[in-house]
């Protein structure tokens, strides 16, 4: 599958959104996607596939010089094909365009993949928010990056 990183356009609102809703996000609606896209400190980038449908999204936005990681999602279909890793890798330079030193971000503690795309980053556990998801009840981890050191990226083993 060939994909291609692009900023969030409007048009790709409602495609966000439904995504999300598969990957058992919260999501938001379109107005306050719209509004983020109007806001220069936010960071929204999709993966596209050739046909030009949304496959992938990171969200996340610029508070003072920290970037605060709100969801990355990856549609079932396109697992496992280094996504999440080129929307971070993305995600990550434009925050240091943006003098950004930090990034911060909540996993569900069971989330595996997440986990250790983020460990393969350089994110580290920082803290715990007991019973903090619902549906199901799981803790939160609290994972931090320095972003002025070097993220390992292994062209051979992204998630």
């Amino acid at each position: 599958m060939e994909i291609s990183l692009v900023q969030m356009k409007s048009e790709l609102i409602q495609e966000a959104i439904s995504l999300e809703q598969e990957c058992g996000l919260s999501s938001r609606d379109s107005e306050s996607y719209l509004k983020l896209l109007q806001d220069s400190k936010s960071i929204l980038v999709a993966a596209v596939n050739n046909s030009g449908n949304v496959v992938a999204i990171f969200s996340g936005w610029v508070i003072a010089d920290d970037l605060e990681i709100d969801n990355i999602a990856v549609s079932k279909c396109a697992r496992q094909r280094g996504i999440a890793t080129k929307l971070l890798a993305e995600a990550i330079e434009a925050a240091k365009r943006k003098g950004v030193v930090r990034a911060f971000l909540e996993v569900r503690s069971n989330n595996t993949p997440a986990c250790s795309l983020y460990e393969k980053f350089g994110f580290t556990v920082v803290g715990r928010r007991k019973s903090y998801y619902q549906n199901p009840l799981d803790d939160a981890l609290i994972m931090a990056f320095e972003i002025h050191q070097e993220f390992p990226l292994d062209s051979d083993n992204q998630s």
